[in-house]
This record gives structure tokens, sequence and C-alpha cells, in this order.
């Protein structure tokens, strides 16, 4: 249970490239992970800010004041 676990990034990305060009040949691996790159990360997560505070509840974050009434009444 002590013994510590030695990750290492490249030997990991080496083996799953090596497995996808066993497993599909060079050209469409190839293809495939250049697609990936060029395709980027996608859209952005969307922010907290604009949340409604029933969500903002469920994970935890405080609520957010209510806009004042009272800006409407007064024109009213």
């Amino acid at each position: 249970m002590n013994q510590a676990v030695s990750y290492n990034a490249r030997k990991e990305l080496t083996f799953e490239v090596t497995y996808l060009i066993a497993r599909f040949g060079r050209r469409r691996a190839l293809f495939a992970i250049l697609k990936t790159f060029w395709k980027g990360k996608g859209r952005p997560p969307d922010s907290v800010v604009s949340m409604n505070n029933h969500l903002r509840r469920d994970i935890g974050l405080p609520e957010l004041s209510e806009p004042s009434r009272r800006l409407w009444s007064d024109r009213v």
C-alpha cells in the first residue's frame, strides 16, 4: 500500500500510439492524431457567473443576490 506509483506520460502516450498504429495502420492513425490536434480543445466551459441560484446551491457556491425590484417600481 505504501508503494509509490510512477507515472510516465511519455511512456503511456508511446504505448497508446503504438496500439493505434498496430490496430488501424500508420496512415489512419496519423490522420486521426492530426485531426484531433487541429480540432482544438473545443468550446470553453460555461462561466459560473451565469449559473442560476439553484445550480449554484447544488455545487456548494453561495447564491447571488437578486436584482433590486425598486428600480422597476420607481418607473411605473
